[in-house]
């Protein structure tokens, strides 16, 4: 688990070095940055690399999604993590049960913060979809 911020400016150092050099990069290569990004809560680093990989033709999958939602979790970050799991989706990704715990945990930190009690409903709505699956 990445936690020096340094390592994910390397990581992501080395991922650019890649692409000038003419390595092709891959969802593995980027998965790696973005997790890096995500473990130290940096979503804002996180979202760009997501962004750069869509450029460049490198299409995410289930991890590239797990970590931007623990990106998420970490930022409390509802909204974006509810975009993403539409982008899933729409792209024919399956949610899995780690990226619907996200999503609960999400909900659950939101309703500590707020008090309120809809976050708990919604909480159990995502546990019920996951069910279903």
């Amino acid at each position: 688990e990445t936690r020096d911020p340094k390592e994910a400016e390397k990581a992501e150092k080395v991922l650019e070095e890649m692409e000038e050099r003419g390595i092709r990069t891959t969802e593995v290569s980027y998965n790696s940055v973005i997790d890096a990004a995500a473990q130290l809560g940096d979503i804002k680093r996180a979202v760009r690399l997501f962004h750069a990989m869509k450029s460049k033709g490198v299409q995410p999958d289930l991890t590239t999604f797990g970590a931007l939602l623990h990106a998420c979790s970490k930022a409390k970050d509802l909204a974006l993590a509810m975009d993403l799991l539409k982008e899933m989706k729409e792209k024919h990704i399956q949610p899995n049960a780690y990226t619907y715990s996200i999503l609960i945990n999400i909900h659950s930190k939101r309703g500590k913060e707020t008090r309120d009690p809809k976050e708990a409903e919604k909480a159990e709505k995502v546990l019920e979809e996951m069910e279903e699956r």
